[in-house]
């Protein structure tokens, strides 16, 4: 799934060549559409401390994808703007179940 997101990033972000700059953005969209950071911060303030296994299993992500979305977030202080808070009441319902029933570790 990141593998596909990351390529589509690629396409929507009109990359023409192929350099570590449109890597790093192609990388940056694949999280975002896949983690996004305005959940991923929603679930950390109200869940507790996020770890890398529990994001790849509430979104079907590896953990390694998991890892680097962690790693921006906490880098980037979480994403809050407008937008954002907007996503997070969206999601609200999901962001409740999944602190209420967290996934299972198989």
């Amino acid at each position: 799934r990141f593998t596909q997101a990351h390529e589509l990033g690629h396409i929507l972000l009109g990359h023409t060549r192929d350099g570590p700059a449109e890597e790093q953005e192609a990388n940056r969209f694949a999280g975002e559409l896949l983690m996004p950071a305005p959940v991923l911060a929603a679930l950390g303030s109200r869940g507790g401390r996020l770890r890398a296994r529990e994001i790849a299993e509430w979104f079907f992500v590896s953990v390694s994808a998991a890892s680097a979305q962690l790693a921006r977030l906490r880098r980037d202080g979480g994403v809050w703007d407008a937008d954002a808070r907007a996503l997070v009441r969206r999601c609200a319902d999901w962001i409740e179940a999944a602190l209420t029933d967290p996934p299972v570790t198989v």
